[in-house]
């Protein structure tokens, strides 16, 4: 009966154990799950770790779905043979996780413990049990042979009393016996069995306990995550609604309604318990399928949702809006179905080609030529219409592959073109720049400018495409010609210096009056070696021509403005004079003076060519400006005042299309007449090339970068250099898309008038940044800002130089002043905007009077 009763005791710890683990997994189910499904194996470890805290622990195994261990933990070092029991107590737990509200399984969860400590208790109990047995069949002998019935039956009927009562009551109460006899021994077995049970009953109901604690939680999270996902469903940007395996709606939020009803579904059809079919009629009646629908085209679409494929369809309204149905299947023709509003994604693709139109339309529209050359493939891929008006054919008149464009290159140009590509394909030159000479319908031959960018690189870096632009530069050709000829009709000797005393060029009358060796004065000669020749033929008198060649070169290190006349060893006299060019160097004239009758004609003469080639110059310098067909095409309502204070002049003026809209500048440069004209030469460059490398719409940043270039033009790099040139300037930019100005200034200031304004006080001076551009010592990546202003259909804008600001005149010979400028513009404003002109100068000239001009004179203005 004992071990009957201990066995028994041993299997309701066996399952309170069972039970034990499976409240352990279930506990840890979510953790792990979670921690299995985003793949995190340490925190699988640490609670695998947690787990083996528990003494009875044996092993443990998580599985991945294929049934792959992912981590096992094994406790047990073998010294827990189950005796009895002949396998370990285990669980197989599957692992799930929520996703998207479905349930999912990641893997698998086993888990052991070894029956070592029950096993121990039970083996420990019998062995009392038999010691009990054996010492109560002892009394029994004993009391048998010695006892009477009454002195037996008494305690033992005491026993079954307090045994019977215990069942009555359903307690667990000792039984109260103090002798120490064998009666005693077996009601001090009972009562010990009386603890245990106790102590078993406890455990169970505390185990209980925690179960209903633990269910309640498992509640509360799962009411939680509904909510939490009832809450995402709600405030989610797309249209969600869940089909029944009935057809019907089951579940959707605020936007799926809102969709519905910007397509004209009527909004009392929109609910749950609705049929999908309804709302498919509805949709057909209100025309959204097209003009007519078959009963077929209904089930159709009824089959698309009820199917377990995944499918996706759009649906266009009457208004334009569009819409993207996507559908994910949940079996038995349930789904779950997002809705995506495409409206303004449709707008923008359609603004985007409409822009890509526009752009196209520019790029075809302005002088230069646009091109994309696909280096793998051999071909055109882009080429602007310009291209083909020069040459006076259509597109389809030449093939886009190299080979044909290549055969209207002129036969001496085809080498150079090529080493020049090949270099930029080997990286040996960041540009793609190159001359040649193409053929035109008529066999004309035209000079070509081409530049170049790789726009794609395979993955290995070599270049696969490259974009650019091509510049007819005919008329440059021919104005470098004559200018060419001009230098070579001076009667005067001319020669040019770079920056490290390099020749850049001389004509022929200075190899006439120096009488140099030919092979001595080529392009980037040394002045050292020129000064070492004149020395050692005594050209500079008696010495030592390493001392004096030293001096002579120190002193042109100096880059200063120099005239003088000196006697050669021959007995003819020149007169030298020349100056440093704005761009580091000096250049220098020599004239002939033997005879001053004849020097003073010949001086007349060379001034006579000089004044010419400065005429020329401004003619050149005037080239680069805007004409008046581009002025009237790109800001027909403007006026331009450019007076240079010299034949030529340090101001500049510009404006050209820049992406979508119109960029205009007006400059103020360093120096006066050709310095200054130098300069703007300079600048423009600057401003031309920054213009390309910079996204249009951002004229603080092209500032940035006309900076850097004008900068690294005019760097000095010779020691002991006084020099600090620059220019200051201001840039706007007419965005019409979005009718704003944006402005940015380099010690400039805008002029607004306002189309409401009433009196002067109205107008408003947008100032600039406080400092100017290129100068030596400024900082290459200066910021500079960005003004963003609204204007009206009437407003005015205008840009001045302080050549009008800085005037003396008056009585009091003051400065003209923005004072008397605003009124001047408030006078001017009452007309049109082409009376500004005429305004300005007069109220310029008249304030003047007989005082000398002091500065080139420059304004522009414009009415968007």
């Amino acid at each position: 009966m004992f071990a009957f009763l201990e066995f028994n005791r041993t299997s309701i710890r066996a399952d309170i154990q069972q039970q034990n683990l499976e409240r352990l997994a279930q506990s840890h189910n979510a953790g792990l799950a979670k921690a299995l499904w985003e793949y995190d194996v340490e925190s699988i470890d640490a609670i695998l770790t947690d787990l083996a805290m528990n003494p009875d622990f044996h092993s443990a195994s998580i599985l991945e779905l294929d049934g792959t261990p992912l981590v096992e933990r094994l406790v047990d070092d073998g010294t827990h043979v189950a005796r009895i029991f002949q396998d370990y107590p285990s669980i197989e737990e599957t692992l799930s996780i929520t996703v998207n509200g479905q349930d999912t399984n990641v893997g698998t969860l086993i888990l052991t413990f070894h029956n070592a400590n029950i096993e121990q208790e039970l083996l420990s109990n019998l062995k009392d049990d038999a010691i009990v047995v054996m010492g109560l069949g002892l009394v029994i002998v004993i009391v048998t042979v010695i006892a009477t019935r009454e002195i037996v039956g008494k305690p033992l009927t005491i026993v079954r009393d307090s045994i019977d009562q215990n069942r009555r009551d359903g307690i667990s109460a000792p039984i109260d016996w103090s002798a120490r006899d064998e009666i005693g021994d077996l009601v001090l077995a009972f009562n010990e069995l009386q603890r245990e049970r106790e102590k078993a009953t406890r455990a169970l109901r505390q185990h209980h306990d925690e179960l209903e604690t633990l269910v309640a939680e498992r509640t509360k999270a799962l009411a939680e995550s509904e909510a939490l996902l009832n809450s995402a469903f709600a405030n989610m940007p797309d249209g969600f609604f869940m089909i029944g395996e009935d057809g019907r709606l089951v579940k959707f939020n605020q936007n799926f309604f809102n969709y519905l009803v910007r397509l004209g579904i009527p909004e009392p059809l929109i609910k749950q318990g609705t049929e999908l079919r309804q709302i498919i009629e509805a949709m057909g009646d209100l025309g959204l399928y097209g003009d007519a629908i078959s009963a077929e085209d209904y089930e159709h679409r009824l089959e698309t949702y009820r199917s377990d494929e995944p499918a996706h369809r759009q649906i266009e309204g009457q208004a334009g809006d569009m819409f993207e149905v996507r559908k994910a299947p949940l079996g038995g023709g349930a789904s779950v179905n997002i809705m995506v509003d495409l409206t303004e994604l449709r707008r923008s693709q359609e603004k985007i080609r409409e822009s890509e139109e526009r752009l196209l339309f520019a790029m075809d529209s302005v002088g230069a030529q646009f091109w994309i050359n696909d280096i793998t493939a051999g071909t055109i891929e882009y080429n602007s219409t310009t291209f083909f008006d020069m040459l006076g054919v259509s597109e389809n008149d030449i093939p886009r592959t190299f080979e044909s464009y290549q055969a209207l290159f002129h036969p001496d140009d085809h080498k150079h073109v090529d080493i020049a590509l090949r270099a930029f394909l080997q990286n040996d030159s960041p540009l793609f720049e190159t001359e040649y000479r193409i053929r035109d319908v008529n066999g004309g031959w035209h000079w070509i400018l081409s530049r170049g960018h790789a726009i794609e690189r395979h993955k290995n870096r070599h270049v696969t495409k490259i974009g650019g632009i091509s510049l007819n530069i005919d008329d440059m050709k021919r104005k470098t010609a004559l200018l060419s000829s001009v230098l070579g009709s001076m009667n005067q000797g001319l020669v040019a210096f770079d920056e490290d005393l390099r020749l850049i060029v001389r004509n022929d009358r200075f190899m006439e009056i120096r009488d140099y060796p030919s092979d001595l004065v080529t392009e980037g000669a040394r002045f050292e070696d020129l000064m070492r020749y004149d020395a050692e033929r005594y050209e500079f008198g008696d010495g030592d021509p390493a001392e004096i060649t030293k001096k002579r070169v120190a002193l042109a290190k100096r880059f200063r403005p120099h005239f003088f006349e000196r006697k050669r060893p021959d007995g003819s006299i020149i007169e030298v004079s020349g100056g440093p060019l704005p761009s580091g160097g000096f250049v220098s004239t020599y004239t002939d003076v033997t005879e001053r009758r004849a020097a003073e004609a010949k001086l007349a003469d060379a001034y006579a060519v000089i004044s010419s080639s400065i005429e020329y110059a401004a003619r050149i310098q005037r080239s680069v400006l805007p004409t008046t067909s581009q002025l009237d095409s790109l800001l027909p309502k403007s006026y331009v005042i450019w007076e240079p204070r010299d034949v030529v002049g340090g101001d500049l003026y510009w404006v050209r299309a820049w992406g979508t809209g119109t960029l205009i500048a007006l400059g103020d440069c360093t120096g006066h007449g050709v310095p200054g004209a130098f300069m703007t030469l300079i600048a423009t460059s600057a401003l031309e090339q920054a213009m390309k490398e910079v996204t249009p719409g951002r004229p603080s940043l092209l500032l940035q970068r006309m900076h850097q270039l004008v900068q690294a033009t005019i760097g000095r790099f010779a020691d002991g250099v006084e020099a600090n040139d620059g220019l200051e300037i201001g840039l706007c930019y007419i965005d019409p898309s979005i009718e704003v100005i944006k402005f940015s200034g380099a010690r400039f200031s805008l002029f607004h008038i306002p189309e409401t304004a009433e009196a002067i006080e109205d107008i408003v001076e947008i100032k600039g940044d406080k400092t100017g551009i290129g100068y030596p010592d400024l900082d290459p990546f200066i910021p500079f800002a960005e003004e963003t202003l609204l204007y009206g259909a009437d407003d005015s804008f205008h840009l001045l130089t302080d050549g009008i600001i800085d005037q003396i005149g008056g009585e009091r010979r003051r400065a003209f002043g923005k004072k008397r400028y605003r009124a001047a513009l408030w006078d001017a404003h009452q007309g049109s905007i082409t009376s500004f002109p005429d305004t300005l100068e007069t109220a310029f000239e008249t304030y003047r009077g007989d005082e000398s001009r002091r500065d080139d004179l420059s304004a522009i203005g414009f009415k968007p």
